[in-house]
């Protein structure tokens, strides 16, 4: 059996290849910005991480030490009042122990996004797989680090109980 063509009879059948509709037009131009802009941004990541003396982005550097920080200012306290201060003693030990754990969780997410490479090839490749995951683990970045904000207040409370104690 060979196909037949049937007779068109107004002009609303009829679909020309170059004709789209708008919203389609839309929709296909959004999706391609979208991707334009998640290519440039996975490539900008990929040339600070490469660029960057540690191979870390500057802003991971930041935040490690501040977690860093942050846990060693609540150990030197800790120690300081250790046995004293009540509730606010017991408060900031709590704190000490959820810091280093926060600490210890960024650790080593941070440590899978280094770029590692003895050659300039290697070095660009390993940037950019470190960009690659930066991406699906930029939300746990955020998440540890509004965590540690949330312990710097509480440890800020508890320092000001602490000192009424002094």
């Amino acid at each position: 059996m060979r196909f037949q063509r049937r007779p068109i009879h107004n002009r609303h059948q009829a679909v020309n290849a170059h004709e789209m509709d708008p919203l389609s037009a839309l929709s296909i131009s959004a999706a391609v910005i979208q991707f334009v802009e998640f290519g440039h941004g996975l490539i900008t990541n990929t040339l600070k991480i490469y660029k960057s003396a540690s191979g870390d982005e500057s802003n991971h550097v930041e935040l490690s030490i501040m977690s860093k920080d942050l846990s060693t200012l609540a150990a030197d306290v800790e120690a300081r009042f250790a046995g004293h201060g009540g509730l606010a003693g017991d408060m900031f030990r709590r704190l000490h122990q959820d810091c280093k754990t926060a600490h210890h969780e960024l650790e080593n997410i941070l440590r899978k996004l280094e770029a590692r490479g003895t050659t300039k090839l290697a070095l660009v490749r390993s940037s950019f797989l470190a960009a690659l995951k930066q991406v699906t683990t930029g939300a746990d970045i955020q998440a540890l680090a509004d965590r540690l904000n949330e312990i710097r207040q509480q440890m800020m409370v508890a320092l000001l109980s602490l000192l009424m104690y002094v």
